[in-house]
């Protein structure tokens, strides 16, 4: 369909702009949104840099519950599901630890702010989106097709954490 109902008008001027699908999205919602939010990594300072894009959206107002931090990089790469990481920004994180042996059942850790991998997280949605450890070597139709999916997880805004190579892709597609 040529009309998204879901994405918030700044969500879908950002997917317009970076060219993410075949054709222009026309907005269905009548909410215009947050202005997305972009946040700088250095390759080794990911999990600073994502705790500055959750406060960021804490102080804008949004509970704990209400955000998910979402990797694009996936759980075995990424900084923010390894294991050892129990908080964020001061906040107990929510994130899978395995399965149950004998249920076979995901077992989650406590906490309120949902951690999980991008494509985990398909067909759900939160207010607010964090969609970390973006870094973008190429401008492929994989890229795109996940930047769509992790952009439209959002129902409120996003914030997006990147390197600064992938900032110069996203200007050189309009994103400033």
């Amino acid at each position: 369909s040529p009309t998204n109902y879901r994405s918030p008008q700044h969500v879908l001027t950002l997917i317009n702009g970076l060219e993410l699908t075949d054709g222009y999205l026309e907005t269905g919602n009548a909410y215009a949104g947050l202005v997305p939010g972009h946040f700088i990594y250095e390759v080794g300072n990911e999990i600073e840099s994502t705790e500055e894009a959750v406060q960021d959206l804490i102080e804008q107002g949004f509970s704990p519950e209400s955000i998910a931090v979402l990797s694009f990089r996936g759980a075995k790469n990424s900084k923010v599901l390894e294991n050892t990481l129990s908080e964020l920004n001061g906040l107990t994180v929510r994130k899978q630890m395995g399965r149950d042996p004998k249920s076979g059942d995901i077992i989650w850790s406590d906490g309120a702010l949902l951690v999980d991998t991008l494509f985990r997280f398909k067909g759900q949605c939160a207010d607010a989106i964090v969609l970390t450890e973006i870094d973008i070597n190429e401008w492929d139709q994989i890229t795109k097709n996940k930047l769509f999916v992790g952009l439209t997880r959002a129902r409120l805004t996003i914030n997006l954490v990147m390197t600064k190579e992938t900032e110069a892709l996203f200007v050189q597609r309009g994103f400033t």
